[in-house]
């Protein structure tokens, strides 16, 4: 389902994209001569507002504010609930593991206990295999 449409963000829209791109190409003179015109016009109808005027404008501007932190808050608070439902999740599943592989260990007799230490030493030494074999190449070709 799209976002909700909401009056306190318009980044989604066509309009502000087209102004967000022409304003990441806009040099710093270009900036500071826009921010400059953009605070006239703002003093201009500001001058010509009424108490009654300006009283609602920050009023709406309070409310807004207050919704977008209160939207930050709750999305900060809801992030940090999943980081830590998974960080528990990862400890559990890091538990239940290691109790798993106790329980089998402690079950096997040690035949068996020797028979995988022989495998895991066969593993590793595969694994290693191709590294001695280049160093060994390597030394050859040096003693040549």
């Amino acid at each position: 389902m799209p976002p909700k449409k909401s009056n306190l963000n318009n980044a989604r829209s066509k309009e502000a994209r087209r102004k967000r791109v022409e304003r990441a190409h806009q040099s710093a003179e270009q900036t500071i001569a826009r921010n400059a015109a953009q605070r006239v016009r703002t003093a201009e109808g500001r001058a010509h507002e009424s108490q009654e005027q300006r009283d609602e404008r920050l009023r709406q501007t309070i409310t807004r504010t207050r919704a977008a932190r209160e939207q930050n808050i709750a999305t900060a608070r809801g992030q940090e609930r999943q980081r830590q439902r998974t960080s528990a999740k990862h400890s559990t599943d890091n538990v239940n593991l290691r109790e798993q592989v106790a329980c089998t260990r402690a079950n096997k007799n040690s035949e068996q206990r020797n028979q995988r230490l022989r495998a895991d030493t066969l593993r590793k030494r595969e694994a290693r295999q191709p590294v001695t074999n280049a160093h060994r190449k390597r030394n050859q070709r040096r003693n040549k």
